[in-house]
């Protein structure tokens, strides 16, 4: 096990480069760029423009430039922000925090619910709460979560006033339940987003190992059926589960970046946003390498948690 970690790791390392250099190419070759809006309404000649442009190294090839940063990002600079002129890490570190919150929540909300619910139906598919569930979840993943964030502000906010429409906190509040009532809606959006996929893996998982060999050896012991459902059942039909909630996290982060800049939550999401605008290679970098290692991390320990879930499964 600890061989395969380790090859993980170095793999991992590798793909994080490759992730990490597509993205500082992509950036650096999109129409536009940081000098173009700094200096927009400066008026430079062309000689302090190219002047300005060596000072900031844009000049050097792109190999040369993305050597540097990922050098500088080992040792623990990420560069100074083109747009704000201060340290990247000072800009991303606090909205860590925020953007961990709704996640969090979201996807603990989303499990909290779906799971049982998947459940439920699988120990009678095809009735009344079987296909209600299935519109329920049709719903969440077919609709855009725009569209979502955008009905519950009209709705809670504009029409019945329940619920504050922007931002963490309201100005001059500070309390838990100000950022409570602040969280309603966009962990509403997103959790139900993930709601969809989560009931429909569970019930699936469910039905399709219900029937394995293991499962009527246990009914044939005499367990009881609530015993055979949880402990042979479930547990057989986790490993799908958990793929599912890995590639969820991904999808979250993405997710989290419109509902962010919809609800103008102080998050990851609403920054990156704002950094493609204006072409902020800096932040963008260092905003691609949180969320590169969120997966890559995820994706190592979702295969150490195959292996405690499943004996079956090894990877000397």
């Amino acid at each position: 096990m600890l061989k395969y970690i380790i090859k993980r790791v170095l793999i991992s390392i590798l793909v994080f480069v490759g992730i990490t250099f597509l993205v500082f190419v992509m950036a650096h070759f999109a129409p536009g760029g940081p000098l173009d809006l700094l200096t927009a309404d400066a008026n430079l000649s062309p000689e302090a423009y190219e002047a300005l442009e060596k000072s900031l190294g844009l000049d050097r090839p792109i190999v040369v430039q993305y050597a540097d940063w990922l050098g500088d990002f080992i040792k623990g600079d990420w560069g100074v922000s083109y747009r704000f002129n201060s340290a990247v890490s000072d800009l991303i570190i606090p909205r860590i925090g925020p953007t961990l919150l709704l996640m969090g929540t979201s996807l603990g909300l989303a499990l909290l619910i779906a799971i049982p619910l998947g459940i439920l139906v699988s120990i009678k598919p095809y009735g009344a709460l079987d296909y209600l569930s299935n519109a329920f979840a049709f719903l969440g993943q077919a609709v855009p979560t725009f569209f979502y964030s955008l009905v519950l502000i009209y709705l809670f906010s504009v029409r019945l006033g329940w619920l504050p429409m922007l931002g963490m906190n309201t100005t001059g509040e500070t309390g838990a339940w100000d950022t409570i009532k602040h969280m309603i809606m966009p962990v509403m959006v997103l959790s139900w987003h993930q709601m969809a996929s989560f009931i429909r893996y569970t019930r699936a998982s469910m039905l399709e190992s219900r029937n394995a060999e293991h499962v009527k050896t246990a009914r044939s012991k005499g367990l009881s059926p609530s015993r055979v459902q949880i402990k042979h059942i479930f547990r057989n039909a986790l490993i799908p589960i958990v793929t599912q909630i890995g590639l969820q996290v991904p999808l979250l982060i993405g997710g989290a970046v419109v509902v962010e800049q919809i609800f103008s939550w102080p998050g990851i999401g609403s920054l990156l946003i704002n950094s493609i605008l204006y072409r902020d290679y800096t932040v963008i970098m260092g905003i691609t390498c949180l969320i590169a290692v969120a997966v890559l991390g995820t994706n190592l320990l979702l295969d150490i948690i195959y292996a405690k879930l499943d004996p079956r499964i090894s990877y000397k």
